[in-house]
C-alpha cells in the first residue's frame, strides 16, 4: 500500500529518444501547460561502421530551436 501512495506522489515524466541523420530535421509538437518548465539534454554521436557502434566526437554538434505557438523562435542553440 505504501508503494502505491509513493508512486502517486512522484511527478510524471515523459522522455523522448530518437535517431536523426545528418542534415535531417525533426519536429515535435507538445501541448505544455502554462508555468511548466521544460528541460532537455541531448548527446550527439556518430555511427562508426568499422566498429559497428556509436562514438563521441567533440567537433560535431546539432542545432536546437524551440518555437512558441505563433511559430516564433523563443530558444535557439
Amino acid at each position: 500500500m505504501l508503494f502505491v501512495v509513493l508512486m502517486c506522489l512522484l511527478p510524471a515524466y515523459k522522455a523522448l529518444y530518437f535517431h536523426i541523420a545528418e542534415t535531417e530535421r525533426k519536429c515535435f509538437i507538445e501541448e505544455i501547460p502554462d508555468e511548466t518548465m521544460v528541460t532537455g539534454n541531448y548527446k550527439v554521436q556518430l555511427y562508426d561502421p568499422n566498429t559497428k557502434g556509436y562514438g563521441d566526437y567533440p567537433n560535431i554538434g546539432m542545432h536546437v530551436e524551440v518555437k512558441d505557438p505563433k511559430d516564433e523562435a523563443c530558444y535557439s542553440v
